[in-house]
Protein backbone atom coordinates (compact mmCIF):
# COMPACT_ATOMS: atom_id res chain seq x y z
CA UNK A 1 0.00 0.00 0.00
CA UNK A 2 1.51 3.36 -1.00
CA UNK A 3 2.31 5.90 1.69
CA UNK A 4 0.19 8.99 1.45
CA UNK A 5 2.20 12.15 0.95
CA UNK A 6 1.23 15.77 1.33
CA UNK A 7 -1.00 17.24 3.97
CA UNK A 8 -1.98 15.03 6.82
CA UNK A 9 -5.59 14.84 7.85
CA UNK A 10 -6.65 16.39 11.14
CA UNK A 11 -7.33 13.93 13.94
CA UNK A 12 -10.86 12.54 13.89
CA UNK A 13 -13.25 13.71 16.57
CA UNK A 14 -15.86 11.40 17.95
CA UNK A 15 -19.30 12.00 16.41
CA UNK A 16 -21.16 14.76 18.21
CA UNK A 17 -18.04 16.15 19.86
CA UNK A 18 -17.95 19.28 17.71
CA UNK A 19 -21.64 19.85 18.36
CA UNK A 20 -21.10 19.54 22.10
CA UNK A 21 -18.23 22.01 21.97
CA UNK A 22 -20.26 24.47 19.89
CA UNK A 23 -23.20 24.17 22.30
CA UNK A 24 -20.94 24.73 25.29
CA UNK A 25 -19.49 27.82 23.61
CA UNK A 26 -23.00 29.03 22.79
CA UNK A 27 -24.14 28.69 26.40
CA UNK A 28 -21.00 30.49 27.61
CA UNK A 29 -21.76 33.35 25.21
CA UNK A 30 -25.36 33.45 26.42
CA UNK A 31 -24.19 33.62 30.02
CA UNK A 32 -21.87 36.51 29.10
CA UNK A 33 -24.79 38.24 27.37
CA UNK A 34 -26.93 37.90 30.50
CA UNK A 35 -24.15 39.47 32.56
CA UNK A 36 -23.84 42.36 30.12
CA UNK A 37 -27.59 42.86 30.31
CA UNK A 38 -27.49 43.05 34.11
CA UNK A 39 -24.79 45.74 33.88
CA UNK A 40 -26.88 47.75 31.42
CA UNK A 41 -24.73 47.07 28.36
CA UNK A 42 -27.63 46.29 26.02
CA UNK A 43 -25.56 46.62 22.85
CA UNK A 44 -22.93 44.18 24.11
CA UNK A 45 -25.59 41.82 25.42
CA UNK A 46 -27.30 41.75 22.04
CA UNK A 47 -24.01 41.12 20.24
CA UNK A 48 -23.19 38.15 22.51
CA UNK A 49 -26.74 36.81 22.26
CA UNK A 50 -26.70 36.86 18.47
CA UNK A 51 -23.34 35.10 18.53
CA UNK A 52 -24.77 32.49 20.92
CA UNK A 53 -27.72 31.97 18.55
CA UNK A 54 -25.31 30.97 15.79
CA UNK A 55 -24.22 28.04 17.98
CA UNK A 56 -27.67 27.46 19.52
CA UNK A 57 -30.24 28.09 16.78
CA UNK A 58 -32.76 25.71 18.37
CA UNK A 59 -32.35 26.86 21.99
CA UNK A 60 -35.55 28.55 23.23
CA UNK A 61 -33.71 30.31 26.06
CA UNK A 62 -31.47 32.15 23.60
CA UNK A 63 -34.40 33.37 21.48
CA UNK A 64 -36.34 34.37 24.60
CA UNK A 65 -33.39 36.37 25.92
CA UNK A 66 -33.00 38.09 22.54
CA UNK A 67 -36.66 39.08 22.79
CA UNK A 68 -36.11 40.58 26.23
CA UNK A 69 -33.14 42.54 24.94
CA UNK A 70 -35.03 43.86 21.95
CA UNK A 71 -37.90 44.97 24.20
CA UNK A 72 -35.41 46.79 26.43
CA UNK A 73 -33.92 48.45 23.36
CA UNK A 74 -37.35 49.68 22.21
CA UNK A 75 -37.81 47.26 19.31
CA UNK A 76 -41.10 45.50 20.09
CA UNK A 77 -41.69 44.22 16.53
CA UNK A 78 -38.34 42.43 16.48
CA UNK A 79 -38.91 41.23 20.05
CA UNK A 80 -42.25 39.71 19.03
CA UNK A 81 -40.47 37.75 16.31
CA UNK A 82 -37.95 36.41 18.86
CA UNK A 83 -40.74 35.41 21.25
CA UNK A 84 -42.60 33.69 18.39
CA UNK A 85 -39.45 31.71 17.60
CA UNK A 86 -39.18 30.78 21.28
CA UNK A 87 -42.74 29.45 21.22
CA UNK A 88 -42.13 27.58 17.97
CA UNK A 89 -39.31 25.73 19.75
CA UNK A 90 -41.10 25.37 23.12
CA UNK A 91 -44.88 25.76 22.96
CA UNK A 92 -45.14 25.59 26.77
CA UNK A 93 -42.86 28.59 27.42
CA UNK A 94 -45.40 30.67 29.36
CA UNK A 95 -43.09 33.65 29.88
CA UNK A 96 -42.54 33.92 26.12
CA UNK A 97 -46.29 33.78 25.55
CA UNK A 98 -46.96 36.69 27.93
CA UNK A 99 -44.00 38.72 26.61
CA UNK A 100 -45.23 38.13 23.05
CA UNK A 101 -48.59 39.69 23.96
CA UNK A 102 -46.79 42.61 25.56
CA UNK A 103 -44.50 43.11 22.56
CA UNK A 104 -47.46 43.07 20.17
CA UNK A 105 -49.30 45.62 22.31
CA UNK A 106 -46.27 47.91 22.36
CA UNK A 107 -45.78 47.51 18.62
CA UNK A 108 -49.41 48.38 17.86
CA UNK A 109 -49.27 51.38 20.21
CA UNK A 110 -46.10 52.64 18.50
CA UNK A 111 -47.85 52.44 15.14
CA UNK A 112 -50.79 54.49 16.46
CA UNK A 113 -48.62 57.21 17.95
CA UNK A 114 -46.28 59.17 15.73
CA UNK A 115 -43.67 60.32 18.23
CA UNK A 116 -42.36 63.00 15.87
CA UNK A 117 -45.68 64.86 15.93
CA UNK A 118 -46.46 64.56 19.64
CA UNK A 119 -45.81 67.81 21.50
CA UNK A 120 -43.61 67.54 24.60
Amino acid sequence: MPVRQGRSLPPRRPPGRLDAEARARGFALLQTAEGRFQWGDLEGAERFTREALEALPKEPRAHYFLGLLLMARGQPEAAATAFEKTLALDKDHTDARSKLRMAKEHASFRKKVDYDTVAP
